[in-house]
């Protein structure tokens, strides 16, 4: 597992590669119907990543493959709204699409920096 933050946004995001993404997350803070997802019957063949955010706000991206860099793109699209819209309350609008779309491109870079 690697970790990325930012200090300006305040976040900091588990980046788990091909590994059980179960054994990092405390399961305990969940509802049943959650934790339940988070196992196999949520998940099959065509799952290539999955974004989770805890209740306790912890940030995790799983990805199957390092070399997936189009779904890492996509799961720091899930991340990043979360961040912007749910913590920060900043909505994607025309006139906040350069925002997303520059929180995009930094998580996008700093974990490919780290998987290198």
């Amino acid at each position: 597992m690697i970790t990325i933050t930012d200090d300006f946004w305040k976040y900091s995001i588990d980046i788990v590669v091909g590994d059980d993404i179960i054994r990092y997350i405390d399961q305990s803070s969940f509802g049943d119907d959650v934790t339940e997802c988070l196992y196999e019957e949520c998940w099959d063949d065509s799952v290539y990543g999955r974004s989770v955010i805890t209740p306790d706000g912890n940030i995790f991206i799983w990805i199957q493959r390092s070399e997936d860099r189009g779904t890492i793109a996509h799961e720091a699209f899930h991340v990043t709204r979360h961040i912007l819209n749910n913590v920060h309350g900043i909505p994607l609008i025309d006139e906040t699409e350069e925002v997303y779309a520059r929180m995009v491109g930094t998580i996008v870079e700093k974990i490919n920096a780290e998987l290198v």
